[in-house]
């Protein structure tokens, strides 16, 4: 969650039930949202104890795979869905109603045609090979701003926005599988596939503090026993950009754990924002939109060269930024994100650190000697840093911290049916949904 918050505090292996409010103390972010969490965890535990790891209510069983054309002419669909559908040749469709899946309830209110999901933004007509493929969901939590969900300010304040949110996002996806796939294979062999798309290996990170060989004597900054030379408290983030292997990943950062994000308008070479407030001259932004981020893709990291209220000119070398290939009925960019430097490739060096700044340094580890780590975009860390202790928040001993895998993105996966095409057509091969009887239905 990209937003702007002291630091994160849910930890479950603590056990805590409640956060419990004292009077007259000062009110933190991280115990409102600590709360959230607490509470969060205790529901959907509960959920997947009793289901299991995904499941839905027999009465309201979502997420049905639909391929027969004589059932989806049937379907209840808007006009507007009636029209998508004349222009896709090999329609599939998803039912309503609702999934859980590790606990998480995935809601769905209407039909949908796959590919037209308002989360995930596909080519309208996406032709099939002949072959068998899995259908399944992908599940996790988005950070909302009011940039992707305006509603969420209140306008009587004039414009700033106060409290984020979390959104439950399902993406409902497709995968060539070899012929003779069935629930029983499926089970068998569902850790195999789920490692595809989120890899158990996906990189380690240790944080520490630590000044130079030169300490500082200015009093008047901070400590000259402070191994954090900065003068705030930060929340500083490491994500990775570009996914892949040792020396093939990159990695961003923030000081502000990536908050910092506006609309924009590009021009050419010249940036309008919404607002230029944290911005600096020889800072990065992140040029992206809302589709991209759905996709899981990369945006365009461009230096800040000069400011000029709200028009900020960006660093290219004199000439345009380079065309990106999103589809052609899709505006690119409408956002910009606020990263302190450019990307820098990783390393897994056990006895070297990345220095970023004020003494902060990280270092990239392997999980396992043997297997190698495939770091995935948009995983991060999180490393809260105090002035008042000189030193970052991190688990382990001075000199020693420990390393960590990455905080998130959390994916949560459940197989939803078998389809096969064949001659060009489609066949609908195996439902892999699980359903649930309720303990008492209505009367």
């Amino acid at each position: 969650m990209k937003g702007d918050f002291s630091r994160v505090t849910f930890d479950v292996t603590k056990h805590f039930s409640r956060v419990l409010m004292q009077q007259g103390r000062v009110q933190l972010d991280a115990d409102w949202n600590e709360q959230t969490a607490i509470l969060l965890h205790y529901l959907r535990s509960l959920t997947a104890d009793l289901i299991g790891p995904h499941a839905g209510p027999s009465e309201n069983l979502g997420f049905e795979i639909i391929v027969d054309p004589t059932r989806i002419k049937a379907l209840p669909l808007s006009e507007k869905q009636k029209e998508q559908l004349k222009q896709t040749k090999s329609p599939i469709v998803i039912g309503k109603g609702h999934y859980y899946i590790d606990g998480i309830l995935c809601e769905n209110e209407q039909f949908l045609l796959f590919n037209a999901q308002p989360d995930y933004p596909l080519p309208k007509d996406k032709n099939l090979d002949p072959g068998t493929y899995l259908i399944y969901a992908d599940v996790w939590e988005r950070h909302i701003t009011y940039l992707e969900d305006d509603s969420i300010r209140e306008v009587a304040l004039g414009g700033p926005d106060t409290a984020t949110r979390a959104r439950v996002l399902w993406q409902i996806k497709i995968e060539a599988a070899a012929s003779g796939l069935n629930r029983n294979k499926l089970e068998n062999e569902w850790s195999t596939w789920t490692n595809r798309w989120q890899p158990e290996h996906r990189g380690m990170l240790k944080a520490q503090a630590k000044q130079g060989d030169k300490k500082s004597t200015d009093v008047c900054i901070t400590s000259p026993e402070s191994s954090y030379r900065g003068i705030e408290n930060q929340l500083y983030r490491v994500e990775i950009h570009q996914g892949g292997e040792n020396q093939q990943a990159t990695f961003k950062w923030s000081r502000d754990n990536g908050s910092v994000v506006t609309g924009i308008e590009l021009n050419g070479n010249e940036l309008t924002v919404d607002s230029a407030r944290g911005f600096a001259v020889g800072r990065w932004l992140e040029l992206t939109n809302d589709a991209q981020e759905l996709r899981g893709e990369v945006g365009t990291l461009v230096k800040i060269k000069k400011i000029d209220g709200d028009v900020l000119l960006l660093d290219s070398a004199d000439k345009p930024l380079p065309k990106v290939a999103v589809p052609v009925d899709e505006i690119w960019p409408t956002k910009a994100r606020l990263w302190e430097a450019d990307q820098k490739i990783i390393t897994e060096k056990s006895n070297e650190w990345e220095i970023l700044v004020d003494g902060v340094q990280i270092q990239f580890q392997l999980q396992l000697p043997t297997q190698k780590n495939q770091y995935r975009t948009g995983d991060y860390w999180l490393i809260p840093v105090r002035v008042a202790t000189g030193d970052v928040e991190w688990p382990g001993p001075v000199g020693n911290p420990e390393a960590l895998p990455p905080q998130g993105v959390q994916h949560h996966f459940a197989p939803l049916a078998v389809i096969d095409m064949t001659a060009g057509i489609l066949n609908f091969i195996e439902d892999l949904r699980w359903k649930i009887e309720p303990l008492r239905k209505p009367v």
